[in-house]
Formats: C-alpha cells, structure tokens, sequence
C-alpha cells in the first residue's frame, strides 16, 4: 500500500518534468514522423510550457495559464507576493520557460474564468516570442476543453 509521504516524495518539480519529457519521448521513439502539439491547462500549462522549452514540438496551446505557481495558490490563499513566494516548494515558473520556447504558441483565457482570469493571460503571453492571445466570453475555467467555441479554435490552430 503507498504512504501519503511515498506519494508526496515521488511528486515533485524534477520528477513532474521528468514525467513530461519520458512521455514526450516515448511518443516521438513510437511515431517518429508525428508532428507534436503541447497542450496544457490551469496547473498543467506549466509543465506543458517547460516540455515545449525543452523539446520541439509543432505547437503550444495554454488555457488558462499562469507565469508561476503563485499566480494559482494567490487565488486559494493570498499571501504568496513578492519575498513570501519562497515558501512555495516546487514553483513551476511558466514564465521562465516561456523564453525558451520556439514554436507558436497560442494561449486561450476567457472572461468567465473565475480562478486564472483573461488579465492574466495577456500578462503570460508577454514572455513568449510567437505568440497568439484569444479571449471567449463566459467560459468557467473548467469549462474551456467541453465548449464549442474552444474546440473549433483548437482545431483550427492544429488543422
């Protein structure tokens, strides 16, 4: 049986990135002539950030993203500004990633979202070189993957 502490231990930034890259890998070894799309969304976009700085991939999409883990824990408990950011262990810092990335990247907010809002987008497109910002209206945040609207943009951007 596995210990909450085994579970903690094994889940970390190294081991999360880890993860990203062994999966990323296995996909190019399985089909080499793919071409790869990076897809994340709220808590994932980091990750998904950090494996398109660091391995190619077509395209980078992000809803509902955030430049680093705070942007997140602020909206459950706001206290992590500034210096008392170093108190978050396992920071995944999407905005420093972001200057390495080659591919187009398109970031997706909505005016609806409640937890990672429209603002916050724009404030995150600012550290990627290729990128495309689009807003929707009225979309909760753990709607965007089950509206239509988001569907079709997506499809459209990876045709």
């Amino acid at each position: 049986m596995v210990k909450r502490m085994d579970i903690i231990r094994v889940l970390n930034l190294r081991t999360m990135k880890q993860t990203a890259v062994d999966l990323y890998d296995w996909t190019r070894d399985n089909y080499p002539d793919s071409e790869i799309v990076i897809i994340g969304h709220s808590y994932g976009a980091g990750m998904a950030a950090y494996l398109a700085s660091v391995r190619e991939c077509r395209t980078l999409i992000i809803a509902a993203g955030y430049r680093d883990i705070s942007d997140l824990y602020n909206k459950i408990i706001p206290v992590f500004w500034g210096p008392m950011k170093v108190f978050i262990s396992n920071n995944i810092r999407t905005a420093e990633y972001a200057a390495d990335v080659g591919c187009p990247v398109y970031i997706i907010g909505s005016t609806g979202d409640r937890v990672l809002g429209y603002t916050l987008q724009e404030k995150l497109a600012a550290g990627f070189k290729n990128v495309q910002v689009k807003i929707f209206d009225d979309i909760a945040h753990e709607d965007y993957f089950i509206s239509d609207d988001v569907i079709d943009y997506i499809s459209r951007v990876i045709g």
